[in-house]
Order: C-alpha cells, then structure tokens, then sequence
C-alpha cells in the first residue's frame, strides 16, 4: 500500500454545497409582488432540525427601487403533522411579529431573526417543520420583499407561497384558509428557493459516514456539552474507532457536497472515504487511548456567533486500509446557539 504525509492543508478546489437545512444559497433572482398588494408568507419546509432557534431571510432585490424597509413582518413556525410536505394541514406552534418590520430591503443582505429573544426560547422540532416569512405590502410594490434563487433548484414540497384571501391578512392558524401554491410545480414560477436560512439552537448534527480502516470505521460525534453562547459553551468531539498511529481532526466553517474521496486527493484509485469539510484548522495529532479520543474547547459569550457552524472531521493515517493509506470519519456540525 501507498502511504503519504498529512497533505490536507493543500485543499481544495472544489466548492461547499450548503445542506438542508439551508435551502438558500443568498444568490437574490427576482423579487415577488403582487398588484393588489396584501400579505404573503414564504414557507420553507425543514425536517433535519430538533430545535428552530434562527430565521435568515433577504428582501427585493439589489436593484430594487421600492423601498421595503418598515414594512409589516411576521415569523411564524408550524408543524407538520403528517410530514407530507403540503402545509394545508400545518399546526401553529409560534408566532411573532418582528418590532421595526423589514429591515435591509433591496440590500441582498441577511437579516437575522433570533427566535430565543423573540420568543423567551428555540421552538422544539417535531419532525417535519414550516417556517414561514411573512410581509404585508401595499398595491404597486414592485420589486416586492418576497425574494427567490432561481438557481437553486429544491424537490417539489420544500417551498410554498401562502397569500392572504381578501387582504385580511395571512391565516397563520388555519394554512388551508389561504392560498398555497408550491413554487417547485406551481404556476408562475421556475423551480428556484425562497431566500430564507432556518437553523437551530445548540446542536450537533452528524452526517455522512465513515470509511473502513484498520481499527473498524472511524465515528465522530457531538461530546455531552452543547456548544451555546451563554458563557458555559464548549464544543466537545469525541472520536472511535481511531487507528492510533496519527488521527487528527480537521475543522472548518465550510461542509464539502458531495465528498471529496481520499484517493482523488492523493491521485490513487478511489478509496471510498469521502472528505466533508473544507479544513481551515487541522489539530496536532490527537491523544488515543484504545482507538478513542475527544477534542474540545470554550466558546465565547458572543451573539455574533449565534448560528455560525464548524464542521468536524477525523483524518486516521492507516498504511493497510487502502490506497491512499487514510481513512476518515462522518462529519459532524456543531451549531452554535442557545
């Protein structure tokens, strides 16, 4: 078997692919509007969340000559009882008007919704989620605030458009009572996604997998102490299933889909072990002790770290497990939050 040095830092070409939950990639197409002006609410459908802690959404467009900034804003989160991705049957579980209304209008950046101080807490996940943005505009606003990335193209089910019946407003609590329209197989629109980011609060999330080496496959997972913003956060990893000869972890800010596979990286047939971050951190070698090990460290009492992720990874420098003589870990995302 060919074996080599740790060469990771020399990465990568190759772009990170936002995942569920993060439907937008914040690429603005179009703006909606409608002529008679009225309340519309963009609903995203999330199903990978145990908890819904922030709401990102842009409004316009950049070039945008209408200003939407004031306008009425509403956030709300149901769920989804059947998990059939139609958000006729929705339940309201919250609800909350945003003080100030729509902010940064026609600037193509993300405004910021922090459901824990909005709320009091995070909203618990129930499995299928809706996540729905809504704003009321008068007649003539033209580009309007429901922005969408016609670029980025979601299955059927994942995005909706409720819109009020007789300007009342948006039913919130009875979705049926208003028209809904999938903007996947809806009239009127190309497939595309509504510029709208849902997260958690503190959370790990593992994904992926690992890839068979010398010791089994390794597994990395979220330690017992969540990694919040309130000045007791600490991100914990623990790994299994390490070789022990030389393990490291790779952190980053920036998930790789799909992976990139090992023997790509070292230009040796393909090993099956797929790379998942973008490393911009890569640890000294961890201490193991009977193929375990755990890496960990504080996090600050900072808001402006409020859902910002790092991606984890283990590397295990393995000569036997295959060509490339590397194996690696799924990935783990650690969301910071409340």
């Amino acid at each position: 078997m060919r074996s080599h040095p740790l060469p990771f830092v020399l990465l990568l070409a190759s772009a990170a692919v936002a995942q569920c939950p993060y439907y937008a990639a914040g690429t603005i197409s179009a703006g909606l509007s409608r002529f008679n002006g009225g309340e519309d609410a963009r609903l995203v459908y999330v199903d990978c969340l145990q908890s819904i802690g922030v709401v990102k959404a842009k409004f316009g467009t950049t070039n945008g000559s209408t200003n939407l900034n004031g306008l009425p804003l509403k956030i709300a989160v149901l769920d989804d009882p059947t998990d059939d991705k139609n958000p006729a049957d929705a339940v309201l579980v919250a609800q909350v008007t945003i003080p100030g209304g729509v902010t940064g209008g026609n600037t193509g950046q993300w405004q910021t919704y922090d459901l824990h101080a909005l709320l009091g807490a995070v909203v618990p996940a129930t499995g299928g989620m809706w996540v729905a943005v809504g704003v009321t505009y008068p007649s003539g606003t033209s580009p309007g605030p429901g922005s969408i990335e016609f670029f980025n193209n979601i299955a059927p089910g994942t995005q909706w458009l409720a819109t009020d019946s007789g300007g009342v407003g948006v039913n919130y609590g009875s979705m049926s009572a208003n028209s809904l329209v999938d903007i996947q197989t809806g009239p009127g629109f190309p497939p595309g996604s509504w510029v709208i980011q849902v997260e958690s609060g503190a959370e790990y999330r593992s994904f992926g997998a690992g890839c068979l080496g010398s010791a089994g496959v390794p597994t990395l997972a979220g330690g017992a102490l969540l990694p919040t913003i309130d000045g007791f956060g600490f991100m914990l990893f623990d790994a299994t299933n390490l070789f022990g000869l030389a393990d490291f972890m790779l952190l980053g800010f920036d998930q790789i889909a799909p992976p990139v596979d090992v023997g790509v990286i070292f230009g040796v047939p393909n090993t099956g072990c797929g790379l998942v971050v973008v490393p911009l951190l890569i640890t000294p070698a961890l201490p193991v002790v009977a193929g375990t090990s755990s890496f960990g460290f504080s996090i600050a009492a900072d808001p402006a770290l409020l859902a910002v992720s790092v991606i984890a990874q283990t590397a295990s420098f393995d000569p036997a497990a295959n060509a490339a003589g590397w194996t690696v870990s799924n990935g783990v995302r650690a969301v910071q939050g409340y």
